[in-house]
């Protein structure tokens, strides 16, 4: 999984402690988080017919 955020960085104070502690001195443009979920909980789903319709497609000559 993977989500960006630019909010924090709009708070001026947040902005320039991640300038300080995590990019060298660099402007942050995002943050960005990567991870995985301890624990997923499954969706319903609705059956594939239901959402999709497949048609032929015609030959292009």
């Amino acid at each position: 999984m993977a989500a960006f955020h630019t909010q924090p960085l709009e708070r001026p104070e947040l902005r320039e402690e991640v300038r300080r502690k995590v990019t060298a001195g660099r402007y942050p443009q995002m943050v960005l988080r990567l991870g995985r979920p301890l624990h997923v909980c499954p969706m319903p789903r609705r059956p594939l017919d239901q959402v999709l319709t497949l048609r032929p497609v015609p030959l292009v000559r």
